[in-house]
């Protein structure tokens, strides 16, 4: 697995058909081979996994921006969702901008993934 990258606090809610709250989720391929990307988005609530969307081809060094209430399904309520970016071949990272429409706010989310600094910095236990 090339790619294994996540980002939290995600949300997609409606009150009716109007959409209140949505994520821009940016993906961008920074393989240094030259390799093209098929990406899969995996969403996750508390229950576990939502769905599987394929995210279509992402070239070699190219971006891609979705908007996740246009690639989900019913399934996905008003409710916190973890984002999970995975492929096999391609090394992407993928960044999600928090849209909320009522309070005319927004926030960035870089995310994480296995080549993050987290690994740099241990907790030590006394």
């Amino acid at each position: 697995m090339a790619t294994d990258y996540i980002a939290c606090g995600a949300r997609l809610e409606k009150t009716g058909r109007r959409i209140v709250r949505d994520e821009v989720i940016g993906v961008i391929n920074i393989d240094d081979k030259g390799i093209s990307g098929r990406p899969v988005l995996e969403v996750f609530a508390s229950g576990g996994l939502l769905g599987r969307i394929d995210l279509g081809e992402v070239p070699s060094f190219a971006c891609r921006h979705y908007l996740l209430s246009e690639l989900s399904s019913e399934k996905i309520g008003a409710q916190d969702l973890t984002l999970r970016l995975l492929d096999e071949r391609a090394t992407l990272l993928m960044s999600i901008v928090h849209l909320d429409y009522a309070r005319r706010d927004l926030a960035l989310d870089h995310g994480s993934d296995r080549f993050s600094t987290f690994n740099d910095y241990t907790c030590a236990v006394a």
